[in-house]
């Protein structure tokens, strides 16, 4: 089996920084919880050809989201171990690619877990079996945008609340901005409506305060 051979180090502040984008980017406002948002739109950040589409940092050096890889080489070459697969029992393409993925993982030596995501509550569960390991994850669904989207903005609002008592709201729409970033579709109103259910359960939880909604 042929590997991609890196021709550099892989750098992640290259492939995935927000920091890298002007000071004055645009903003889009986004109607959540009955309070409208400025959310920054940041340009999408370089990519890699080797790596999967879309592909971006969720947690540096632990946690990295993107497209259905074609190729899992590029992964374990950058030190992923396991991949997660958020699939659809309605997406026909994702149900035929999905023994062709396993039996890469398998030869790759990766761990492979897989998530049908029939809800909200498979998103969770998808992100907190993320965040239970220190190994360094790839999560994915079809084009890395809407299903990743709000499973890696779970993730980074989980993972922040581990490291702070409260989210405030910067963090917030910083989460929120690397989403859209990843063309997550928060102006089509389905997906704007997810985003504000997993906002809401994010509440219920007690992973975000209620005043950032005041």
């Amino acid at each position: 089996m042929q590997h991609y051979q890196e021709k550099a180090p892989f750098n992640e502040a290259k492939t995935d920084s927000p920091e890298r984008e002007t000071e004055n980017p645009p903003y889009a406002q986004v109607l959540l919880m009955e309070k409208v948002w400025d959310i920054p739109i940041w340009a999408r950040p370089e990519q890699d050809k080797e790596l999967p589409i879309n592909f971006g940092v969720v947690i540096p050096g632990k946690i990295y989201r993107g497209g259905w890889p074609e190729d899992v080489s590029p992964l374990v070459n950058i030190g992923v171990s396991r991949l997660i697969t958020l699939y659809s029992d309605r997406d026909q393409t994702g149900i035929a690619n999905l023994p062709i993925l396993r039996e890469k993982t398998r030869q790759s030596g990766l761990t492979h877990l897989v998530f049908d995501i029939k809800s909200n509550e498979d998103l969770w569960l998808a992100a907190k079996q993320a965040l239970a390991t220190d190994e360094k994850t790839y999560i994915h669904c079809a084009a890395g945008a809407n299903r990743t989207g709000l499973a890696s903005l779970l993730i980074a609002l989980l993972n922040n609340h581990t490291q702070e008592e409260h989210c405030n709201e910067k963090t917030l729409k910083d989460i929120i901005a690397k989403a859209i970033q990843h063309g997550y579709d928060f102006d089509q109103e389905k997906y704007r409506i997810l985003l504000e259910q997993i906002l809401n359960d994010s509440l219920t939880e007690g992973i975000i305060s209620p005043s950032l909604f005041r």
